[in-house]
């Protein structure tokens, strides 16, 4: 099995490593044709109209994937190639939206259906699974400490899977050495975090996580929300598409915010340097949050990342504090709050900065996994522990379970593609 794993990572890895050369690529060229972006209404109705007709559930993106893990649906295996196509159809036309949405779901996919051509029983098949989600993440972000962690964590709140453990560590790391050997680099910055902290300086990281925390809701709430406005708005899925498209397009074009189509990772950098404004995170999150609730392809963990970093930095140079120190803890608390993975959070935050700012890292994570609630970018998680004993009832319900009755572009539909028992 660890055979046969490792060389899924490989390849996995290989195929990661073309996409990000290819949306590196496409970057670039939309960069030098910013005419392109009008083109973005026309990608969205191509989306929603080829997932209509293919897609079998893989619009869902990493909600199907963790619904695979739960044995609750079945990742189809064209979402590797829709996947792939769309999301550089979504960066190339300047949608907000990140990339890790392309390397989990690939990553998945391939893994679930290695289970299945080897005929593995279903609790090897959810273990591979997970693995295949922790080599994505470690491919697209360079980070396989972390990426691990996410593949443990991702389809639950209030759980570490222990039985996926090595598969998951091993799958990370081989994925990773695999994109890293193939030419592909990533980012780097550098946090300061004093050993000693002033007591502003612990009461403005107080304030900034809780900030963090209260963003990552909003911006799950206002996906959810605008998802449920387009459908009462325009009733005819293409149409929607379209328009929703093109307030995309409109906003980016016509307002002069260009800069922030596509992953705009240059906010990663202004956010630790001091360059950033409050103004970039807002016109972040609000872009994103429209691109992706009329379903275009890509991820949330990039833009969010850019959120992050950019508010922390802003938030330091108001405060006259590190900004080094708050742009890092935005750039992990946001997406770590939003994605119910407060381990995944700490070993981001070790593997990024080093060990020197723990201290950060974990009160960063666990007032972010607290403040969320029952929210999730992920819906389709399931809760192992209730996050306080007065939601003790929770337990083994689904987050899409306990908000229902939800609007059908939402969630799964899980009673769509039962997987076949072995």
């Amino acid at each position: 099995m660890l055979l046969a794993l490792s060389a899924a990572a490989a390849i996995i890895g290989a195929l990661l490593a073309s996409f990000l050369y290819v949306l590196n690529l496409a970057t670039n060229l939309r960069q030098h044709h910013l005419w392109l972006i009008a083109l973005l209404p026309l990608v969205a109705v191509a989306t929603t109209l080829v997932y209509q007709k293919v897609g079998a559930g893989a619009e869902h993106g990493n909600n199907m994937v963790i619904a695979d893990i739960h044995d609750r649906a079945v990742v189809p295996g064209r979402t590797v190639a829709l996947t792939y196509v769309f999301s550089l159809l979504t960066h190339l036309t300047g949608g907000s939206a990140g990339r890790e949405g392309a390397g989990v779901a690939i990553g998945a996919s391939l893994f679930a259906r290695l289970a299945r051509w080897m005929h593995f029983r279903a609790d090897d098949r959810r273990v591979l699974t997970m693995a295949g989600v922790a080599a994505g993440f470690s491919a697209i972000f360079g980070t396989p400490f972390s990426g691990a962690f996410f593949g443990l964590e991702m389809a639950f709140v209030g759980k570490v899977s222990y039985e996926a453990l090595v598969p998951c560590f091993i799958a990370s790391y081989v994925a990773n050495i695999v994109c890293r050997l193939l030419g592909i680099t990533y980012e780097k910055v550098a946090l300061q975090a004093p050993v000693v902290p002033s007591v502003k300086l612990i009461a403005v990281v107080l304030v900034a996580v809780v900030t963090f925390g209260v963003v990552a809701r909003v911006f799950i709430m206002g996906i959810r929300t605008m998802k449920r406005g387009y459908s009462r708005l325009l009733g005819n899925p293409l149409l929607r598409s379209f328009v929703a498209g093109a307030l995309v397009a409109v906003l980016l074009l016509g307002f002069g915010l260009e800069r922030y189509a596509g992953l705009s990772t240059w906010m990663i950098n202004a956010g630790f340097t001091g360059q950033a404004t409050f103004f970039d995170p807002l016109a972040k999150l609000i872009l994103t949050m429209l691109t992706l609730a009329v379903g275009l392809q890509g991820g949330e963990v990039t833009p969010l990342f850019c959120v992050g970093a950019s508010l922390g930095g802003a938030i330091g140079i108001l405060t006259h504090c590190d900004v080094t120190l708050l742009a890092g803890l935005g750039m992990i608390a946001i997406f770590g709050a939003a994605a119910n993975a407060p381990f995944t959070t700490i070993a981001l935050g070790i593997e990024l900065f080093g060990v020197h700012g723990i201290p950060y890292f974990v009160v960063a994570a666990l007032v972010g996994y607290f403040l969320v609630g029952s929210e999730s970018l992920y819906p389709s998680q399931v809760i192992a522990t209730a996050k306080s004993h007065r939601r003790r009832y929770q337990k083994r319900r689904s987050l899409n379970e306990i908000r229902r009755p939800t609007a059908p572009s939402e969630g799964v539909k899980l009673h769509s593609s039962k997987r076949p028992r072995a």
